[in-house]
């Protein structure tokens, strides 16, 4: 199942998110679909600024936890057959990552794209600390996905 920004706004108006994500695992399950995975899309994280102000029309990730106004509650633990698919576009260049691994900050001239990358030694570390961290809080998370690699070159 993929929620992105558009079902956010549809769904705000009948709650928090937490509980609307369990809503829908429920219906999930009364329909017999077999899902898997929860993707969050580029609206469920702290970052900066408006997703239309910022580069790519994205927000950039300044930490990997949920905004309390969406989710009160943090994420919800779904039921053992499902997990999280979790998406960030790019690190902001102020992200909270920063004190314990090496980031590069990168730019595009022309689009104002600001981003911070872990560099090659720092990646490994970085995204199996992410993991852990997310696992530690209870969160089943099976993918991370990072988007415009393209330009995330340092």
């Amino acid at each position: 199942m993929y929620s992105g920004k558009q079902a956010v706004c549809d769904q705000l108006a009948h709650g928090p998110m937490d509980k609307i994500l369990l809503q829908l695992v429920d219906s999930f399950k009364e329909l017999s679909l077999p899902v898997r995975s929860i993707q969050l899309d580029d609206w469920w994280y702290e970052g900066t600024g408006d997703a239309y102000e910022d580069s790519h029309d994205h927000m950039c990730v300044r930490e990997l936890m949920p905004k309390p106004a969406l989710f009160p509650e943090g994420l919800p633990q779904l039921p053992p057959q499902i997990s999280y698919h979790l998406y960030g576009p790019f690190f902001c260049q102020d992200n909270v990552y920063r004190d314990k691994f090496s980031f590069a900050n990168s730019s595009r001239p022309g689009d104002g794209t600001k981003d911070a990358d872990p560099l090659p030694d720092a990646s490994e570390a970085f995204y199996s600390a992410l993991f852990q961290s997310e696992l530690d809080k209870g969160v089943r998370m099976s993918n991370y996905e990072v988007d415009f690699l393209q330009d995330q070159t340092t």
